[in-house]
């Protein structure tokens, strides 16, 4: 499958990157004469930083951006109304980074040429038409340097060239312009000492007059966001008012001082100097803040529309970006696993339109906004205690709303499997080979880890690494260096798609030996692979993470288990006979599977269970036995397992047994629960 996307923005190197994980051909065009580190600010929402993380660039958003801690509001006058975690201080698995745009783009930039080749992106070439034909696409692209128009034929069209598409234009033909909000924004970034946490990001004013909002880009020079400089980016957010933007929409309008600064003249707090932060900046540019009304739907066939040119969104929120990234895998993952272009195209379309064009609309209306605006209607010449301008209800609402929600977010992100993306190269896994091949993923582990056969010591090593060839579980490679057995070549090879040529090795020590329990890669494509050497698993005695043993596979550090106790009526039946019914379930829920519902077996029809000689093994909850169902119109075999000694970790679910939703009819609360499906469907 070849991929065309027009536009070279962050929303497009990100796709061509996500595409290319998936092992699907991607080439980008952008109409700009040379690519440059334009723009000032931009926030990454914990979602985008895991969806860049997993695309091997976590190191490189790490050294170039602040890590934030907090979002702080305050009222025109300096005074705190309310702050809340942001990113890992939220709870997230994943930062939020403050970021300059153009540093960001660049850094896409770079890793799509050294993944794709150096001509994966063609730069003064426009989208001017395209034609779909059985098949295919045929794309119009115009050169800026000699206006000649030629015709390419792709399998897909993907239009992420922002607010103006051509790819948009085309297929919403008789859309109005960008809808207009009434507010012109200033940008810039100056250096300048840090405030408050030194990596907050601060709200200041009130939406219905004049806003502005600050925070810290990158450290200046020291590299210490505390102590040193920073790099502070700002936004000064005016309503003008008026029925039509005074300027055309550009985010790389150059604005000029004098327009901006008289609104802020005073507005010297002691944690922030507002005025002689913007007349530091060297560079301001000037935005009207634009929107465009939610489409109902994208695309057609095989094109589709991604990022600004899909769901252009006022720039508050830290979502225009973050969204942007989110699409990106999406649309990698669908284009992946669908039948037809056209189908992945539609899938990506229904999983995200209705939820990005939500945010679109409530980003015009931010429930926190009100609250400032309510503020500075209240107390226009400042407060000594928020509590004597917000009621105590309306502050606990306000909290409770947000973290209701936040909090939600942050277990189903933590939760989330990992997307189809080449490994991670964060912290100690920066010399990762980048060009993965298939869908194998490798991650260094910081765990000891320690294998013994026959009582003797095979390998100890405090760098483990992680292999995920197959998508359930990782393996672990370790390093040639930390392995006490000896290896000893058995003549033999085998050959994998993914990882290369592997040498087959005898594991051996005193008084015992493993034949062929061990694999060495040495001239895999995959470089990260050649100095390690990987031991099969059952083949060895024990195996231990730190001073615990470990059994079935090593754990995942994406896999997470939390069992909650719940009130829900759980109902199971097979052949239409009730088999169990209970009120006091145990939910158990998995990264990755269904959640899984433990019975107490009073709540279950036990004469129904014939005992079974299975058993299976987990690293996380122990080893578990199994029954059988005759529900007197049919025997089910294994359809019922009980953990009766779990590991500790799991100790909620001893003594209760579970069924497989997938084979099951499952009532929660009255309601029959589709089958869904997973590994054991």
């Amino acid at each position: 499958m070849r991929v065309l996307i027009a536009g070279a923005g962050i929303a497009g190197l990100t796709t061509a990157l996500s595409l290319h994980a998936a092992g699907i051909e991607a080439q980008l065009v952008d109409s700009a004469s040379e690519l440059k580190p334009l723009g000032v600010g931009i926030n990454l929402l914990p979602h985008a930083v895991r969806e860049l993380t997993e695309l091997g660039l976590g190191a490189q958003l790490a050294a170039a951006g602040i890590a934030t801690s907090e979002q702080a509001h305050f009222d025109r006058h300096g005074s705190l109304i309310w702050s809340e975690p942001r990113g890992r201080s939220l709870g997230y698995a994943w930062p939020q980074y403050s970021i300059h745009r153009g540093e960001l783009q660049m850094i896409l930039l770079a890793a799509v040429r050294d993944r794709l080749g150096e001509r994966a992106v063609k730069t003064s070439t426009t989208v001017t038409g395209f034609t779909e034909r059985r098949g295919s696409v045929e794309v119009m692209l115009s050169s800026r340097r000699n206006a000649r128009v030629v015709p390419v034929t792709a399998d897909v069209l993907i239009g992420a060239d922002g607010l103006y598409s051509a790819v948009r234009a085309q297929l919403h033909p008789d859309e109005p312009p960008p809808r207009w909000s009434g507010v012109m924004l200033w940008r810039g970034a100056a250096e300048g000492a840090p405030f408050l946490s030194g990596s907050s990001l601060a709200i200041v004013g009130s939406t219905t007059t004049v806003k502005f909002v600050a925070y810290p880009i990158a450290a200046r020079p020291s590299a210490d966001q505390h102590s040193g400089r920073a790099l502070i980016n700002w936004v000064a957010e005016v309503m003008i008012g008026g029925a039509e933007p005074p300027i055309r929409p550009d985010w790389n309008r150059e604005g000029r001082l004098a327009e901006a600064l008289p609104y802020f003249q005073g507005w010297t707090f002691d944690w922030l100097d507002v005025p002689g932060l913007m007349t530091r900046t060297r560079e301001i540019l000037q935005y009207p803040m634009v929107d465009r009304d939610p489409l109902p739907s994208w695309g057609r066939g095989r094109v589709t529309l991604m990022g600004d040119a899909a769901h252009p969104m006022y720039p508050i929120g830290s979502n225009g970006g973050s969204q942007a990234i989110i699409d990106a895998r999406v649309l990698a993952r669908a284009l992946a696993t669908a039948a037809t272009p056209a189908d992945g195209l539609a899938a990506y379309e229904a999983e995200r339109l209705t939820a990005v064009n939500q945010i679109v609309l409530a980003n015009r209306n931010m429930p926190v906004d009100q609250v400032l605006d309510l503020v500075s209607a209240r107390a226009p010449d400042g407060f000594d205690r928020v509590e004597d301008v917000l009621a105590p209800d309306e502050l606990a609402a306000l909290r409770d709303a947000y973290r209701a929600t936040s909090l939600q977010d942050v277990a189903a992100l933590n939760a989330r499997p990992p997307g189809m993306h080449v490994p991670p190269a964060t912290g100690s896994v920066a010399a990762m080979d980048e060009k993965s091949r298939g869908s194998v993923r490798v991650e260094q582990g910081a765990k000891r880890v320690r294998a013994y056969l026959a009582g003797r010591l095979v390998a100890d090593t405090k760098r483990p690494f992680l292999v995920w060839e197959i998508p359930y579980y990782p393996a672990y490679y370790l390093p040639l260096a930390d392995v006490a057995a000896a290896l000893e070549p058995t003549g033999k090879t085998e050959h994998s798609p993914s990882r290369g040529e592997a040498e087959i090795l005898d594991v051996r020590v005193e008084g015992a030996a493993a034949a062929g329990a061990a694999k060495r890669y040495r001239d895999s494509p995959l470089t990260a692979l050649r100095d390690l050497v990987r031991i099969d698993w059952g083949a060895m005695d024990e195996w231990l993470e730190e001073d615990e043993p470990v059994y079935t596979h090593p754990r995942d550090p994406y896999k997470r288990v939390d069992i909650l106790a719940s009130s829900r009526h759980v109902r199971v039946e097979i052949d239409g006979v009730a088999v169990a019914d209970s009120v006091r379930p145990h939910i158990l829920y998995e990264t990755g599977l269904p959640p899984r519902y433990y019975l107490p077996l009073p709540d279950v029809r036990t004469e129904l269970l014939i005992p079974s000689d299975t058993t299976s093994h987990c690293p996380y909850k122990g080893t578990a036995g199994y029954w059988s169902v005759d529900t007197g119109r049919g025997v089910h075999p294994d359809l019922v397992w009980i953990y009766r000694t779990p590991l500790p970790e799991s100790q909620k679910v001893a003594g209760l047994a579970c069924f497989y939703n997938e084979k099951v009819d499952l009532y929660v609360d009255g309601e029959l629960q589709p089958r869904p499906r997973s590994p054991f469907s």
